[in-house]
Formats: structure tokens, C-alpha cells, sequence
């Protein structure tokens, strides 16, 4: 009997990027933790909160939360990605998958055997035709957890009087939350490393630096987060590299004309473990590093991708969210999250379809952000 792929840590992804980029560690204190940082000064002692969540996102343009998913959902999640890879490598289970070396959609549907696609994303986990599947990842995907974070990180950053950071306290409330995207990135099969450009998730190359500071100052207004976006790690992921405050200005000289994998000063390697979140402006310089694995006897990576919009900006965000494809589905039988238990959390689901179907009425044709 052939042996079953069993969930393995995938290998040192930074030997693919030839560089010595630092990476992030998990351990951030969090906006919640009560510890003070004590300093003497003249025998005089005083304490430091912690930044908040909103704070260090604002100024590094990304935010890493360490255990952020309890056990029961950590062990819920990795069981269900699990028979969801095995099952959709093959071809024929489930057709909505990310495509290597594709990076941008539109990515071609997987649907038999012989059309020997290899993958690094498989897609619309909250989708109806998901059936068991689809309830353990709304139970991720709408869960407190999750959402207090997003909360908290779509509040109006303008400190307030008495404060010079964004006050968590001011977190927006579940009304003002948008359904937008929940998909599962994976590791390419046959062993074939798949690297992804640097880029802004909606801000074209091509744009000259007046161009640029344009498109950020629109799609994050007074510094605002238009929307929550997010990797949730299942098994150990150094995949992804930012650029530390990128997210607020104009590329650099050398960042407009490094090639597409160089380098980049200042660049980070952010490091999650099991259970672990980073939350990232889509604004920032940021790309992804694939390390291929034996699919026959190695899972690799399995990282929870996931976007929550913010209400009342659906001209701004509705290609982002749109152009994957999720408007097919959104609306069709079954969509409804009638399976989530908690009643308050199945309202908080309805609640945020029935935005992200508000979004989408009348922008049937949105187009593509990038291409490639």
C-alpha cells in the first residue's frame, strides 16, 4: 500500500532567494498582552504599552500575530486542507486552483487528470459546493479571532487627542464588514520551485512614481485600511517577502529597476508557525517564494489566504476582490451560511454575504488588477 502524504514542515525557502534577508519572529507582543517594559532613569520607573496592531500595520505595512488560531481550529483546519490537496492534485475534485507558472488570474480550471496541471493555490473555500468542507473554513473565516483582528486593523487610523497612535479600541463593528476572499496556498508539486514577482496587489509596474503615490493615497484614504488581508499558517511558512514601509510612498530607484526576483534592500522574510497570522497591506512591496516538494510523500505548505473588506468602498475594492471569480458563486443555492452554529456568528456570515453581493451589483465586468 502506498504511504500517505503526511504534513511536513517544508524545507529553508530563503536558499531559493539568493540573499540574506532577516526574518520576522512570531513572538510580537500583542495589543492585548498586560506586560509593561520598565526603564530607570534617575530611579524613576515608568511602563510602555505595547503598540497596538493598528499602529505597527500602519508604519511597517504589515503586523505578524503569533497563535492566533486556538487548537480545536488549528487541528480542524490542518485536517481539512489536507484531504482538500490530496484530493485536487490529482485533477477532477475541486476546479478552482492557482496555477504554476501563472501568477495573476484569470488561472485555467482544473477538471481532469491529463491536463497535468501543477498548482500553488487552490481556491473559494467558502464556496456552497465545498459542502462539509466549506463549514470548517467558515468557522475560521468568521470566527472571533479572526474578525477582532480585522476590527481592529479597518478602524479609522487619525489618533485621538489624547493619544498619538490609532486607538484599538475604536475597532469598526461586525456591520461594517465585507465578505470578500478565503483561499489555501500550497506548495508546487515535481519538486518545481515557482517564485512570484514583486509587486502591489493593484498597482500596476508600469506606474510612474506620480502615478503611484496617486493610487495609494485612493486605495488607503487618510491611511486607512480599505480592507484586512492575511496569511494564516497552518504548517511552518517562510514564503513571504516584504518591503518594510513600502506601503506609504513610491518605489525607490533601485526597487523600479531591480528584476522581478532580485533582492531588495531592506527586504524581510516573514516566518510563521502553525497557528501564526501575518495581516499585510496589499500596497506593500511583497512577493512569494515557493519551494516544490515530492507531493507523494510531503504536504508542505499550507497557509490560509484571506481578505475582509471594509463597507462602503466597493468602487476601490471591487476589482481586487471580483476579478477572482467569487461573484459566480456568491449568489447561487446554498451559498447561505445556514450550517454555522453560533447564531450570532451565522448573522455576522449573512450579514457579509450579503455586502460582498451589494459590492458586486453592477460591476459585472471589473477586469484584471495584473497581469501575468
Amino acid at each position: 500500500m502506498d504511504s500517505e502524504p503526511v504534513i511536513t514542515q517544508p524545507p529553508d525557502l530563503t536558499r531559493l532567494h539568493n540573499s540574506s534577508s532577516p526574518t520576522v519572529p512570531t513572538k510580537l507582543p500583542s495589543s492585548s498582552d498586560t506586560t509593561t517594559t520598565t526603564t530607570n532613569a534617575n530611579d524613576t520607573s515608568t511602563s510602555q504599552e505595547p503598540p497596538s496592531y493598528l499602529s505597527r500595520l500602519q508604519k511597517d505595512g504589515f503586523v505578524v500575530i503569533p497563535n492566533l488560531l486556538p487548537p480545536h481550529l488549528l487541528l480542524a483546519s490542518q485536517a481539512s486542507c489536507k484531504y482538500l490537496i490530496q484530493r485536487t492534485r490529482p485533477g477532477g475534485f475541486w476546479p478552482h486552483v492557482r496555477t504554476v507558472p501563472k501568477q495573476y488570474p484569470p488561472w485555467p480550471k482544473y477538471e481532469t487528470p491529463d491536463q497535468n496541471l501543477n498548482i500553488w493555490g487552490i481556491q473559494h473555500l467558502l464556496h456552497p459546493h465545498l459542502t462539509n468542507l466549506r463549514d470548517i473554513f467558515a468557522e475560521i473565516y468568521f470566527s472571533n479571532e479572526v474578525l477582532t483582528v480585522v476590527k481592529q486593523l479597518l478602524a479609522d487610523p487619525t489618533p485621538s487627542t489624547s493619544s498619538s497612535q490609532p486607538d484599538a479600541t475604536a475597532a469598526v463593528p461586525d456591520s461594517a464588514l465585507v465578505m470578500e476572499l478565503f483561499n489555501l496556498l500550497i506548495s508546487p508539486s515535481h519538486s518545481r520551485p515557482f517564485e512570484l514577482e514583486w509587486h502591489r496587489d493593484d498597482i500596476r509596474p508600469t506606474a510612474t512614481a506620480a502615478q503611484e503615490l496617486a493610487l495609494l493615497a485612493a486605495k488607503a484614504p487618510r491611511g486607512r485600511q480599505l480592507h484586512a488581508q492575511y496569511n494564516l499558517a497552518l504548517t511552518e511558512d517562510a514564503s513571504l517577502l516584504v518591503i518594510p514601509g513600502s506601503h506609504r510612498r513610491a518605489r525607490t530607484h533601485t526597487e523600479r529597476h531591480a528584476g522581478q526576483y532580485d533582492p531588495l534592500p531592506s527586504e524581510i522574510n516573514v516566518h510563521l508557525n502553525p497557528g501564526d497570522a501575518v495581516f499585510y497591506d496589499s500596497n506593500i512591496l511583497h512577493r512569494g517564494v515557493y519551494t516544490g516538494i515530492d507531493a507523494e510523500r510531503e504536504l508542505g505548505r499550507m497557509t490560509l489566504h484571506g481578505s475582509v473588506g471594509l463597507k462602503g468602498y466597493g468602487a476601490e475594492r471591487s476589482r481586487q476582490v471580483l476579478q477572482h471569480a467569487v461573484g459566480e458563486w456568491v449568489e447561487t443555492p446554498g451559498a447561505e451560511f445556514a450550517n454555522v452554529q453560533d447564531e450570532g456568528k451565522r448573522a455576522r456570515a449573512e450579514a457579509m454575504r450579503m455586502a460582498l453581493i451589494e459590492m458586486g451589483k453592477g460591476r459585472e465586468h471589473v477586469g484584471y488588477s495584473l497581469e501575468g
